[in-house]
């Protein structure tokens, strides 16, 4: 689908939009999802292992948790 609007800001611009739609072979599904899923995955252990935001973040939360499970996690 291919549609033209009229920018509200200038008269003289025209905006064009178009929507693609792809279909993809179940096989290709599969494959792709596999592929990013160890794209997820290497980028995960990689940022667990090197990042120190990353780190912090989920040491705050595992503390929490563990708190929260202790019952002494705020209310």
């Amino acid at each position: 689908m291919v549609t033209l609007t009229q920018d509200p800001n200038n008269p003289d611009r025209l905006t064009l939009t178009a929507t693609v739609t792809v279909y993809l072979d179940k096989l290709l599904l599969t494959t792709l999802s596999e592929e990013v899923t160890s794209t997820i995955r290497e980028q995960a252990i990689k940022d667990l292992r090197s990042n120190t935001t990353v780190k912090k973040a989920i040491a705050k939360a595992a503390t929490e948790k563990l708190l929260t499970m202790l019952g002494a996690g705020e209310s």
